[in-house]
């Protein structure tokens, strides 16, 4: 198993139709591997949370992971350090595959203006592809210690894409011509 890890920047964003931000952001962990492609084998990614309005006190939280892309297949979810004490994934539609947390009656905590981690969810890749995406979709929601529904918005998906990686002998054309360049001014200057 291959496990990615990313850092990756937030971007504030307005809820629809309202010019008011959104209180909490969620997102999905973004990653580019050195190959042309993703290989085909299992990953796991993370799902985090953020406040971009101060403190913000969470009872509960639910996603959804759109896994409808035949090539790409949920494993497994875990749950990260933000979360309740009623956790749950709802694996009956395997083309949605819902995360929920709960503290019954406790809070889970605060979010703020740092990543809090919600879940890691592991998926197999069928067959090399240049990008791999799984979109957060539904109803995402967050609530607050009196079961009010905080505005959210998400931020991205869970997603690896394929770079291209420069060619060995590209690098090497360009440190010889380089070279060459460094003799050809030695010599002017004798």
């Amino acid at each position: 198993m291959r496990t990615l890890f990313c850092v990756f920047a937030l971007l504030a964003i307005t809820v629809a139709g309202t010019s008011a931000q959104a209180a909490v952001l969620l997102s999905g962990e973004q990653q580019s591997v050195a190959t042309p492609t993703v290989a085909a084998g299992q990953y796991t990614l993370d799902v985090f949370a953020s406040s971009d309005s101060g403190a913000q006190p969470v009872q509960g939280w639910q996603f959804q992971l759109d896994f409808s892309n035949p090539a790409i297949t949920f494993d497994s979810g875990a749950f990260g350090s933000f979360a309740g004490v009623l956790n749950n994934i709802n694996t009956a539609n395997a083309d949605a595959i819902g995360f929920s947390s709960a503290g019954f009656g406790l809070p889970i905590g605060n979010l703020d203006g740092t990543l809090a981690q919600l879940a890691s969810v592991t998926f197999t890749v069928a067959s090399a592809l240049p990008l791999v995406e799984i979109p957060i979709f539904g109803a995402i929601e967050f609530r607050d210690a009196g079961n009010d529904i905080i505005p959210s918005a998400v931020v991205g998906n869970l997603s690896i894409a394929g770079a291209p990686v420069p060619s060995p002998t590209g690098i090497a054309g360009l440190l010889s011509l380089g070279l060459v360049g460094l003799v050809g001014y030695r010599r002017r200057r004798r």
